[in-house]
């Protein structure tokens, strides 16, 4: 009898170790799928706010494209215009710089345009487009 309470013992002792090990064990795994579940969310928020900007950018380029074709069916300036109208309705709208310059004869501007395809200008005398230069 006495040696089967030291073999309970001994069993119970070890049974104690071994479940201490899974739970410990178990504790090392908890922590590691947390971090992994952390960083899937993590991951998760950074997917949704990428394809929150996504959506943002795309929007942002249809406006700009509209703006673009609407700019595009306004009329090129032409000879004899007004300031004012070539400023506001014509597809060169408002000119990079302006160059003035004032004499006996009344004043003369000259609106310079710069793009990529190079520098255009328009010359004014008298608030009346005299000339254009490409």
């Amino acid at each position: 009898m006495q040696a089967l309470k030291k073999v309970y013992k001994v069993s119970i002792l070890g049974m104690s170790l071994i479940l201490l090990s899974i739970v410990s064990a178990n504790a090392e795994s908890f922590e590691e799928m947390k971090a992994r579940w952390d960083s899937s969310e993590r991951m998760q928020i950074l997917y949704r706010d990428r394809a929150e900007l996504n959506k943002k950018i795309d929007e942002d380029m249809r406006i700009l494209r509209a703006q673009q074709e609407i700019q595009r069916a306004k009329p090129m300036p032409e000879i004899g215009m007004h300031k004012s109208k070539i400023r506001d309705g014509t597809s060169w709208g408002y000119p990079d710089k302006v160059n003035t310059t004032i004499d006996a004869n009344g004043s003369r501007e000259q609106w310079v345009y710069r793009n990529s395809l190079g520098t255009r200008y328009l010359y004014f005398s008298n608030d009346k487009l005299t000339s254009i230069q490409y």
